[in-house]
């Protein structure tokens, strides 16, 4: 009875058959071999150890090739991933150049925002040079207040007398009566007379009768005791009014040089030719305060340049211009200590006027009452 070989041998010798032309070549029929071609009495047989062979040589060229393709695709790879790497590297270097120029470009908005035009306040970036004029001109202010207020005590207790005093009043020109001498509607006064005229004004308004003090022996006398006592109480009262009047006419004395300054705000605000109240280059604290208000709310141009602004202009005109009414606050509040104290004292001295001569006439009838034994 023929035996057949199953089909994976006859597989195997096929594949030595067509893969190589070197493989083994089938030799007759031999004893304990199995046909793998043809017919069951003739044909190319198999024996086990030609199965074994060939299988072996099939695993061993199926390996190379499979080594073959697996070394073909690693070197594609090989191949993409260092086109990929370039490809990647090249894409970095540009993004980070972006970045730099993106950097580059937001320093430069960022630098146009903070110091560009649209982020400047409305009357400029003068402001060290503002600032450093006010901190030089208040300290004038206080040494010419001062100056004035000694000088009207100095009037307090000058030896005049009423024929004196009211020939003095006589030789006043008309027009020095007024307001305008005083606070002068330019701000600002504008010579040593304007000056004068101030202080004249001011000594007009609160002492204008002085009363010297007593000398020698004057003292000594019932009456002269009483004439000190008078004066004493006199010089108390002036000193809140006095000071009043000091403090306004050294906020209309030209001490701050800030004259440059204010033409060229003027001029910002659309000016023409010289503002009034800049005297020898300098301005007073009440011209100063003036023209803050008016290069805003008396100029046209700041509400175009307001609307103009980016944030960052906005906050700084914001900031300056609180500035601005952090001063007119503390003036004001000290303005109205100063109304206090005087309200205070006429308040007192009317009620002193009022009751003093009764208060001593009392006093005076109890002690008589006490001596008599009433």
């Amino acid at each position: 009875m023929c035996r057949s070989l199953k089909w994976p041998a006859a597989l195997l010798l096929s594949c030595i058959a067509f893969t190589s032309p070197a493989g083994p070549t089938l030799a007759a029929p031999v004893s304990g071999g199995t046909y793998v071609t043809g017919k069951c009495s003739s044909g190319a047989i198999a024996t086990p150890s030609d199965v074994a062979m060939a299988a072996d040589w099939t695993a061993s060229t199926i390996a190379q090739s499979i080594l073959k393709v697996g070394q073909a695709l690693q070197g594609e790879v090989a191949k993409q991933t260092a086109t990929i790497m370039k490809l990647d590297e090249a894409a970095s270097e540009r993004f980070r150049q972006y970045l730099v120029e993106f950097g580059a470009a937001q320093a430069r908005t960022d630098a146009q925002r903070m110091y560009g035009e649209q982020s400047r306040p409305s009357m400029g970036c003068e402001g060290r040079e503002l600032g450093a004029g006010i901190m030089v001109g208040k300290k004038a202010e206080k040494l010419i207040a001062a100056d004035y207020y000694n000088r009207f005590k100095t009037h307090n207790g000058e030896k005049r007398s009423v024929h004196q005093s009211d020939n003095w009043f006589k030789s006043l020109k008309e027009d020095s009566i007024s307001a305008e001498k005083l606070m002068p509607t330019y701000g600002t006064y504008r010579d040593a007379a304007e000056q004068q005229a101030a202080r004249d004004l001011g000594l007009l308004l609160t002492n204008p009768y002085p009363s010297p003090p007593l000398q020698g022996g004057e003292l000594n006398t019932r009456e002269g005791a009483a004439y000190e006592a008078r004066r004493k109480l006199k010089e108390a009262r002036l000193v809140l009014p006095q000071k009043a009047m000091a403090d306004i006419a050294a906020n209309r004395s030209p001490t701050m040089e800030l004259g440059a300054w204010m033409m060229d705000m003027w001029r910002k605000a659309g000016g023409q030719g010289q503002p009034m109240g800049i005297v020898d280059g300098k301005i007073s604290a009440n011209a100063l305060l003036d023209m803050l208000v008016d290069v805003r709310f008396a100029n046209a141009n700041w509400y175009d340049n307001v609307l103009a602004m980016n944030e960052v202009g906005l906050q700084r005109e914001a900031i300056q211009m609180q500035a601005l009414q952090l001063e007119m606050m503390r003036r004001q509040m000290r303005s109205l200590e100063q109304i206090a104290a005087l309200l205070a004292q006429r308040e007192g001295a009317a009620i002193m006027d009022s009751d003093h001569q009764a208060l001593t006439a009392g006093a005076a009838r109890a002690a008589s009452e006490r001596v008599e034994g009433r």
